[in-house]
């Protein structure tokens, strides 16, 4: 029989009981909470106090999964600021950090109270869109994010204008949340390619040119394994003498079922995917072991080397490029970089520290494709290049009028005043040829002479045309065609 005492006891136990679960449950919730804190700061973008990548990711995840639950629709909009990189080289990286603080507000400011923004990194922002129906519930927003960049952004007493391109991709409809960041970033470039400044959604014709790109990606990745490049060589030639001063390097991507494919069709994609610093090492190296190969055949080879804009940003270009003129005991007078004259006008500041870093390991640069913007005399005196390479449609209509010759004539006297080489390339006829050489261009490229050859048939145009002008003097024309 339970006395009294018996129940007292089962009581103050039940009591001890439930005070332990409750502290154990207290604790529980300050560890949890402890928990996210840590998490909070770890995931969050110093600069912007936004979202950063890896808590964006945990948000989309979540989305998703409310998503699928309620049947309804989520979206992705990737956001990438249209010229943003001038403006850390022209005001400086303080007035960038700025800008993208400011966006950020902009951008909380545009969306509604639903929708999530985070930056991913560098100039790359994020917005998940939640609780819609379709691609119009979210249009109206997205106009206001456009919107939102006319405004001037006003810093340091600087004006400065600035637009964003936007790719959208939606959930279920453009594939699950790992390939949904990769469709918006694709429906992205396509806005940035039609002109930027405006927004496109992922759509078929987008998928088609994803594939084909991301085919490209893992084709690029064998060929960068399996050594699938080789260089083609656009001879150079003297206006006066008409013997052989060097080449221009061109890569060739050699694909096992595609054949031969063009630098046009795949640099761009290397860019895009990070293997340029890789395929333009390749060029260089192998560039010099060509020097190397030609001096053992008795012949002193001067070449040129395209450089991407991309390489730019690649801070151990030139020591990297030391490091193979050393392995393979080229002077540094034989290689010369060739940098786009667009290139070098939009990325104007990081172009000069690697010109001074050239010019403090010797090596030559050439300005290419001159000629197709407007240019001032001290815009060419500060640049300080060695050689200037006339543009093919600057080279076209020379013997077409009169306006033409006199511009090329002009050019070329100011560069030899600024004591430049000039080449001029595209030289397709003997009337384009005549007058490059009366005007006095130093050397002349084109498919007159000769289309891209291999380093064979380089090096017995080398030997034959020195045989030839020994005996005969300087060469014509035919004798590049029998070389």
């Amino acid at each position: 029989m339970t006395t009294s005492y018996d129940i007292w006891l089962i009581l103050l136990s039940l009591l001890a009981l439930g005070s332990a679960i409750l502290v154990a449950f207290r604790a529980g919730i300050s560890s949890r909470q402890a928990h996210i804190d840590i998490g909070h700061i770890g995931y969050k973008d110093a600069l912007t106090k936004l979202p950063n990548r890896h808590a964006f990711q945990y948000q989309l995840e979540a989305a998703a999964k409310r998503c699928t639950r309620a049947g309804n629709t989520i979206a992705l909009a990737y956001i990438d600021l249209d010229h943003f990189k001038p403006i850390n080289d022209n005001f400086g990286h303080h007035v960038g950090d700025i800008i993208l603080i400011s966006v950020a507000r902009r951008l909380q400011a545009a969306v509604r109270g639903c929708d999530s923004v985070a930056r991913l990194g560098g100039d790359e922002f994020v917005v998940l869109f939640e609780e819609i129906k379709s691609k119009e519930d979210i249009t109206p927003i997205v106009e206001r994010i456009i919107s939102s960049f006319r405004e001037p952004f006003l810093i340091d007493r600087h004006q400065i204008e600035m637009s964003c391109s936007i790719g959208i991709a939606l959930y279920p409809y453009d594939g699950d949340i790992e390939k949904l960041m990769i469709n918006a970033d694709a429906a992205m470039y396509k806005a940035k390619e039609d002109g930027r400044n405006q927004f496109k959604f992922f759509d078929s014709e987008i998928e088609s040119e994803t594939d084909s790109l991301l085919e490209m990606q893992y084709d690029l990745l064998a060929a960068i394994e399996n050594n699938q490049f080789s260089l083609a060589f656009q001879p150079k030639v003297d206006s006066k003498t008409r013997l052989l001063v060097g080449a221009e390097a061109l890569i060739r991507w050699n694909h096992p079922t595609k054949g031969i494919i063009l630098p046009r069709e795949f640099i761009p994609v290397a860019e895009h995917f990070g293997f340029i610093n890789q395929i333009n090492g390749w060029v260089i190296e192998e560039a010099c072991r060509a020097i190397c190969r030609a001096k053992v055949q008795g012949i002193d080879l001067n070449l040129s080397v395209n450089l991407s804009r991309q390489q730019f940003r690649n801070t151990f270009l030139v020591e990297e490029t030391v490091k193979w003129l050393n392995q393979y005991d080229v002077p540094t007078q034989n290689l010369t970089f060739e940098i786009k004259e667009t290139a070098a006008i939009k990325n104007e500041a990081q172009f000069r520290l690697l010109l001074a870093k050239f010019k403090a390991a010797n090596i030559k640069i050439a300005l290419d494709d001159f000629g197709l913007h407007p240019f001032t005399l001290t815009y060419l005196q500060n640049l300080e290049v060695d050689e200037l390479k006339l543009d093919r449609i600057f080279i076209s209509k020379i013997d077409q009028d009169k306006a033409s010759k006199a511009l090329i004539d002009a050019v070329i006297r100011l560069a030899h005043a600024l004591n430049l080489n000039v080449v001029a390339e595209g030289v397709e006829t003997e009337a384009q040829l005549d007058l490059l050489t009366e005007l006095g261009c130093n050397h002349l490229q084109g498919y007159l002479f000769s289309e891209p050859v291999s380093e064979d048939q380089l090096f017995m145009q080398f030997k034959q045309l020195e045989i030839h002008f020994e005996a005969t003097g300087p060469s014509v024309v035919s004798d590049y065609q029998e070389a």
